[in-house]
């Protein structure tokens, strides 16, 4: 049981070194611990997971973008908390719902529709994430290819115009 002020109020403190409005809610070792990536690999039940490799610590999970958090579900809602460290920033998502007695379908399109309020928040919060995550290399790769390509047929049809 719980309520999305109380996700709030743990998601700052793990965002303070444990404290919440100067009480210390978590120990700092316990957010350290908590934090660090643990796992080994990607889950085997769920190979789509936003998991990173070795992306899980003890309750949280290092999310592809650069944020940590957890989501989940129980008959009755989903939620969706996550922060980031570095810029200061955070959310929680949370709704009703009846998706575990709906079935496997149900759930996939709360947790869709989740992942796009998520994607709106982090527009919001970090605009420039979207720019990170494009994957420019394979940009650059084609770009240098078709420059490549380009210069290769030229020199190849001047060597013929000779």
């Amino acid at each position: 049981r719980t309520t999305a002020e109380d996700m709030a109020k743990i998601m700052l403190a793990h965002m303070n070194n444990g404290t919440y409005i100067q009480f210390q809610l978590l120990q700092p070792e316990t957010v350290d611990i908590m934090q660090t990536k643990a796992s080994k690999c990607k889950s085997i039940i769920n190979p789509n997971t936003e998991l990173t490799y070795a992306g899980y610590g003890l309750g949280l999970i290092h999310y592809k973008n650069d944020c940590v958090g957890h989501g989940g579900s129980t008959v009755g809602d989903q939620s969706l908390w996550q922060f980031n460290l570095e810029k200061q920033f955070g959310y929680v998502i949370f709704t009703n719902v009846n998706v575990i007695l709906g079935g496997k379908d149900d759930f996939m399109s709360v947790w869709e529709n989740l992942a796009e309020i998520r994607d709106i928040l982090l527009k919001q919060l970090d605009p420039f994430a979207t720019i990170r995550s494009f994957p420019w290399g394979v940009v650059i790769f084609w770009v240098i290819a078709i420059i490549l390509g380009n210069l290769i047929i030229r020199w190849l049809r001047s060597k013929r115009v000779k």
